[in-house]
């Protein structure tokens, strides 16, 4: 019962504050009426993925070790996307969405409680994602693009030695429009909700760390 409850909290904050929210919640909605997934499954290790379209390319990794379960729930939709998830760990949970044309995402998850939501409309839009949690407290990455020719690279570090590095985190990156560009690498914040949004344009970047994104 308490890693029910522990993937609940995960999967809903997948869920939050996020622009794309109705769009992805029909989707999983659909699938659960029509029995292709099992509510039940969604607190399970298990992969599901959807592919609607042609030449769409997904790998996915799971590697768990720890007591929580890992899940990962993916759909591509038209052509072209590529998407590489990784989780190594326990407690990991996954949404990935692409919606369009030659969309590129990357996801790591590693360590334990986390929870990484993507969701790409449009075309040409890349994302690299990392959550490396080595805490007792969930991080989670919510990214969103709508538009096309948009670009993230998002880390969520902060595992250190002090005790603010430890505490619950979430961006929530969302672009909207063309040729917005973002890249940021958390190593040190306090704050424990972070939110972007751009509109057609914009750049922003903000490091605290050397880390750099492994190769897929």
């Amino acid at each position: 019962m308490l890693r029910k409850i522990i993937y609940l909290i995960l999967f809903a904050s997948c869920f939050a504050n996020v622009q794309a929210q109705d769009n992805l919640m029909e989707h999983l909605l659909e699938l659960m009426q029509v029995g292709i997934i099992d509510n039940e499954l969604l607190l399970s290790n298990y992969s599901i993925i959807g592919q609607v379209g042609d030449v769409n390319t997904i790998v996915v990794n799971q590697e768990q070790s720890g007591l929580l379960n890992n899940t990962i729930y993916s759909l591509q939709l038209q052509t072209e996307n590529q998407a590489g998830i990784i989780q190594q760990g326990s407690g990991h949970s996954t949404v990935l969405v692409q919606d369009g044309a030659n969309n590129q995402a990357n996801t790591w998850s590693v360590g334990a409680l986390t929870a990484t939501e993507v969701y790409q409309k449009g075309s040409r839009n890349t994302i690299n994602s990392y959550i490396d949690n080595n805490g007792i407290f969930p991080k989670s990455n919510l990214l969103t693009q709508i538009g096309d020719d948009n670009t993230m690279e998002i880390a969520l570090l902060g595992n250190g030695n002090t005790w603010t590095e430890d505490l619950p985190k979430t961006v929530d990156a969302t672009q909207i429009g063309t040729d917005n560009s973002l890249e940021l690498i958390l190593d040190h914040a306090i704050i424990p909700g972070i939110k972007v949004t751009q509109t057609g344009g914009m750049s922003l970047i903000l490091k605290h760390s050397d880390f750099y994104f492994p190769a897929q």
